[in-house]
């Protein structure tokens, strides 16, 4: 029974007078599963009585956010009150049920085994009254939040939510079923649209007739023909009349590289080719495009593809793929760098298996996603996302699982124009010049990544939520955001759900809507539009970029004074003391931080220094020029651009905005 309180107090003096034993507990029940049902059945099993409190829906959306809760009040209730175990149910209004303890008073009072029984609302008031407070395990596996987690993936879509058109041609062909639903007369209009939407990404827009008809879900004469079209450029006969399971599974291995194939394109229509398709270039996006169309071509085994896939490294594998797919084309190369033409060949070669319309339209497409408004379209071969709050707007680049920007604003003009505000923050004039001359080799303090294995990098250090199930350093950027201004945090996190958990200095885990992200399933919805652009937004305010780099500057902490970093026993703190050599090991540490120990350590053993307490300026100046000679071919994968980087660097030695001089650092 679903009840008010005035009603629910007589009631429970009628229970107390007849010696009743009431249990209490409470909850947000959003979408009931079978840990609820087997959690009431414990409740219940507590006493005679068990009574329900059910957070109402501003309740809810306070607690978990704007999207929640997904059933409204008077139907989580309903439900409730339905279920044997529960006698009544009552609805509160606060975001605790502490008032509501304090007026019923029960016997037992009940929570989860995920709560300390410390922690438990209410629990005063219960003992005070001789009462028993409780916990209960709860069933494994079984969490409303799970099963959201999982309906978002299903049905994941950067565009606000809905179920993408490659997701659902995924999930047809997995379940065995596309040849039943994707068949000409079908009345399953949003898998036809799915297709529809899919072919015409893939460039058979002409056959489609999507001028006049788009994907309107009718299975007929067009989407016939642009099955039969695309089943032909693929080597299938077919008639088009039905997608079987073959032409599905090729709809989609098409589109998983079609974001590969339009950024090889749009790089060779901007002459921009040698510029970023050579050994060690830095355009991690180019040589990922690069590497997965010439798996795709069939060079898998020269780029150890089981190995190492497409990691944006060009490196020792995709310089042997690049030989290899030169010399079987006929062109003359090392394979160190691809040229215009090489790159004109992988496209031609892929392009046969598209329409013609594959490089995309100009054509937006708009939807909305909460309070944002979200535009797709392609500019240039490539597909960008335009997404505005109201107040401000932010193009991106589509790529992959997800998207990208550059950002445009630059720590170097931060550190220039708030040099008193960073000192407050705990920043030396030192460290302040550091920063300064390694931030041009860096990123840009709004910097947005989504579409990699980290799932969500910012800012200029490329910060993210941490590879797997691995914590990540961002979470450490939005603690200290949050403990410096309450207010700005709520203002680019809190309110969109966001917080921190496990989280100190360095690193740590999100929470949305009060769950915490821990494993790689749940991290897949920083992919979204909504949370690229609430980063991107965030990098824009002032109080956070400087936070930025006090961020940035805090990594010092990781490896200067840090016993795993000690080389030859001692701290690096004690060999390395200029502010020229501190710059130069943040930027390796920065871009691999694994071989900063390694590079000193043959450094010393080069130069034959020890004993640094006796150092002046010469011996550290000579620890650092055989220190950069060796970071340039250390390691597996040597140090991007070692010596450009370092002459960057370098430039702000000699104009004089950082020193060389023993112990001019200070931190």
């Amino acid at each position: 029974m679903v009840i008010d309180l005035p009603a629910l107090l007589n009631i429970r003096q009628e229970l107390a007078t007849a010696g009743k034993t009431v249990v209490f507990t409470n909850g947000c029940f959003d979408i009931l599963h079978r840990g609820h049902v087997d959690y009431l059945q414990a409740a219940k099993a507590l006493g005679d009585v068990l009574i329900v409190g059910v957070n109402s829906d501003a309740s809810v959306r306070r607690l978990k956010g704007e999207y929640r809760p997904i059933v409204p009040q008077a139907d989580r209730a309903f439900i409730l009150a339905a279920l044997k175990p529960v006698d009544y149910v009552i609805l509160f209004e606060e975001d605790t049920p502490a008032e509501l303890i304090r007026n019923i008073v029960p016997d037992v009072l009940v929570k989860g085994g995920d709560y300390p029984i410390d922690q438990i609302v209410g629990r005063e008031i219960v003992w005070q009254h001789g009462g028993e407070v409780k916990t209960i395990p709860l069933t494994a596996g079984r969490a409303t939040t799970n099963i959201i987690e999982k309906i978002r993936h299903i049905y994941h879509s950067t565009e606000g939510g809905r179920m993408s058109y490659f997701a659902t041609i995924e999930s047809l062909v997995k379940q065995g079923t596309i040849e039943s639903v994707l068949k000409r007369g079908s009345t399953n209009k949003e898998a036809i649209k799915a297709l529809q939407q899919l072919l015409f990404q893939l460039g058979f827009g002409n056959e489609l007739n999507w001028d006049k008809y788009g994907a309107d879900g009718d299975y007929g004469g067009s989407s016939t023909a642009a099955v039969k079209a695309f089943a032909a450029k693929n080597g299938i006969s077919a008639s088009g009349e039905v997608v079987t399971t073959t032409i599905g599974q090729k709809l989609l291995d098409r589109y998983a590289i079609l974001d590969d194939l339009r950024h090889l394109k749009s790089a060779i229509d901007k002459g921009k080719v040698e510029a970023f398709l050579y050994r060690g270039s830095p355009h991690k996006e180019a040589v990922v495009a690069l590497q997965t169309l010439l798996n795709e071509l069939g060079y898998g085994e020269e780029l150890n593809w089981d190995k190492y896939g497409a990691d944006g490294s060009y490196g020792g594998s995709s310089t042997a793929a690049v030989k290899a797919f030169a010399a079987k084309e006929g062109f003359s190369s090392d394979g160190t760098k691809v040229t215009a033409a090489m790159a004109q060949r992988i496209v031609d070669k892929l392009s046969t298996y598209y329409g013609d319309g594959w490089e995309g339209s100009e054509v937006a497409v708009r939807s909305g996603s909460g309070d944002l408004t979200i535009k797709e379209y392609t500019r240039r071969g490539r597909q960008r996302v335009c997404i505005s709050d109201g107040s401000v707007e932010k193009e991106f680049v589509k790529f992959k699982k997800g998207v990208y920007t550059y950002g445009n604003q630059k720590a170097i003009d931060v550190v220039n124009a708030n040099r008193s505000q960073l000192t407050q923050l705990g920043l030396t004039d030192s460290a302040l010049n550091v920063m300064v001359a390694v931030s041009e080799n860096e990123g840009n303090l709004d910097a947005i990544n989504t579409w990699d294995n980290s799932f969500m990098t910012f800012g200029m250090f490329q910060w993210t939520v941490g590879a797997r199930n691995d914590p990540g350093e961002l979470p450490a950027l939005v603690k200290k955001i949050k403990d410096k201004d309450a207010a700005v945090f709520q203002t680019y996190f809190g309110q969109h759900g966001l917080d921190v958990v496990n989280t100190d200095a360095i690193s740590g885990y999100f929470t949305l809507n009060g769950h915490k992200i821990g494993s790689a399933s749940e991290k897949e919805r920083f992919r979204t539009y909504e949370w690229a652009f609430y980063f991107w937004k965030s990098g824009q305010d002032p109080l956070v970029q400087m936070i930025e780099i006090q961020h940035a500057m805090s990594r010092i902490d990781t490896f200067y004074r840090a016993p795993a970093y000690k080389v030859k026993g001692y701290f690096i703190a004690d060999l390395v003391t200029s502010e020229y050599g501190v710059g130069l090991l943040l930027d390796n540490h920065v871009n691999r931080p694994g071989y900063v120990k390694g590079c000193l350590e043959e450094a010393l053993k080069q130069t034959g220094l020890s004993n640094p307490a006796g150092w002046g300026t010469a011996e550290e100046r000579q620890l650092i020029e055989a220190y950069l000679k060796i970071r340039e071919t250390y390691g597996r994968y040597p140090m991007t651009h070692a010596s450009k980087r370092a002459a960057v660097t370098k430039k702000y030695l000699d104009n004089g905005t950082i020193s060389d001089e023993r112990h001019s650092f200070q931190w």
